[in-house]
């Protein structure tokens, strides 16, 4: 068997783009070195009789229809793909994921730093808004204090209890009725007479009352006064 598969049916594209030399890492150059790497194998198994490589054996590359110069041909191929195509794309994946993973974590403290800003603003607001309310409830307050103080002070209360009492309390009040009238008259000793033949001597003062009518003398008011 004369060189059927030579290295460059393998490599030319891949050369072309510089892959492995540019210190680059994307999917379409992986894509690339795979589809390489998948049609050498398979030209080996076809050569050699395997169905795939799972079922390729070290014992089937001892067929001495192959010659040595097609083995160069593979073999320099294989060690290209994996020492300047396989392993510089591992290692600029790695690089990449290093960075990835360094400008996340600079991602990340970026947020935590931002979040810290947003809590600590938060916290003023409140602190203005605390501020603010407590303010205004010692205003309220205090106006309330004083409106209660002056509402509630001895000398108001004195004064309301002395109209209630002067509008309402009649429990020192009688209305005496069928006091004969006299010209010239003195209604207090008459009512005077009166009370005494009650057993009761109170300190008061007589009016007449002239808002009854039908009757053929006023009753006399008579008001109890404080001794």
């Amino acid at each position: 068997m004369t060189v059927q598969y030579r290295a460059s049916k393998y490599l030319d594209e891949i050369e072309e783009t510089s892959i492995g030399t540019d210190n680059h890492f994307c999917e379409e150059n992986v894509r690339e070195v795979q589809e390489s790497s998948r049609m050498l194998v398979n030209d080996i198994c076809k050569v050699f009789g395997a169905e795939s490589l799972k079922n390729f054996t070290p014992a089937m590359m001892n067929k001495p229809s192959v010659v040595k110069a097609q083995m160069a041909e593979w073999l320099f191929s294989a060690i290209h793909l994996l020492d300047q195509c396989s392993l510089p794309l591992m290692s600029n994946a790695r690089v990449q994921l290093e960075n990835l993973q360094e400008e996340k974590i600079a991602d990340q403290k970026n947020i935590i730093n931002l979040q810290n800003e947003l809590i600590s603003q938060k916290n003023e607001e409140l602190g203005l808004v605390s501020k603010t309310v407590e303010a205004e409830l010692k205003t309220y307050s205090s106006a309330l204090q004083q409106s209660c103080s002056t509402a509630l002070s001895p000398k108001n209360i004195v004064a309301a209890v002395q109209k209630v009492a002067g509008e309402d309390d009649r429990s020192r009040e009688v209305l005496v009725f069928g006091v004969a009238e006299e010209k010239g008259e003195c209604a207090n000793v008459k009512v005077a007479k009166i009370l005494e033949q009650l057993e009761e001597k109170p300190k008061f003062q007589v009016s007449k009352n002239r808002t009854a009518k039908g009757e053929r003398s006023s009753p006399n008011q008579i008001q109890r006064q404080k001794y």
